[in-house]
């Protein structure tokens, strides 16, 4: 947390002070400020969200280390975020980047990419940008990039907006703010083909059971360059 004079604020029936002036940072090293999980307790922070970029990567937090895909049903029919999910891991798949699924523990799936760090956000978003575009062009009677709700029909929503600089993402294992406390979870593919599958499959009770399994172990430790990627990208799009 950035340096300041501590602020008193409302807190239901109490006056508290809290130490929170303009700027929250992430743990950092060197001797770069912290902020705790008894912090965030402090302030009251239920569901955690991150950003896709690290301190202590060469390109510095302006440079991404993952790369989300959001699939944001219309309602609460699971099946086309499966379904979606499936068609976009097969376009990743040629384009030669490997994905990991994790429920959001609200409504849909984000499919996670990891990046060398690289690439700036503005780059990353272009490329999110296109491969969901492609994937929409390939069903556009199921996906849509359209941002307006208005716009989209009943089809899911293909998220690309959290690649943008300084956006976040919900962190693997935090638990939503909604009844029976489910848990955001990383997923095994296998595991999105079961039709029983949802978004709050998971929950406070038994999320610590799935991270046993560790269903990411599969994922390449060393992230991907986007540049093979891109250029696959631009020879099936021409």
């Amino acid at each position: 947390m950035s340096h300041g004079a501590a602020r008193t604020v409302r807190a239901g029936r109490r006056t508290v002070e809290i130490q929170r002036p303009g700027k929250v940072l992430f743990p950092g090293r060197d001797g770069a400020p912290e902020y705790t999980k008894g912090d965030l307790v402090d302030q009251a922070c239920i569901t955690l969200h991150r950003r896709l970029a690290r301190t202590d990567r060469a390109g510095g937090p302006g440079h991404s280390d993952r790369l989300v895909f959001d699939l944001d049903p219309p309602g609460e029919d699971f099946a086309a975020v499966r379904e979606a999910a499936g068609w976009l891991r097969e376009l990743l798949t040629e384009l030669g980047l490997p994905a990991a699924p994790m429920t959001t523990g609200s409504r849909g799936l984000h499919l996670v990419v990891p990046l060398t760090g690289g690439h700036d956000a503005g780059e990353v978003l272009r490329f999110a940008h296109d491969v969901a575009a492609l994937a929409a062009a390939r069903h556009p009677d199921r996906l849509t990039t359209a941002a307006r709700k208005k716009d989209r029909a009943d089809r899911l929503y293909l998220d690309v907006q959290r690649n943008a600089h300084a956006q976040t993402a919900v962190a693997p294992y935090t638990v939503r703010a909604r009844p029976g406390a489910p848990v955001a979870v990383p997923l095994a593919w296998k595991q999105v083909d079961d039709p029983a599958l949802d978004a709050r499959r998971w929950t406070l009770a038994d999320a610590v059971e799935q991270a046993r399994t560790q269903p990411w172990a599969g994922l390449p430790r060393r992230g991907r360059s986007l540049g093979p990627a891109r250029r696959r990208l631009d020879h099936i799009r021409s």
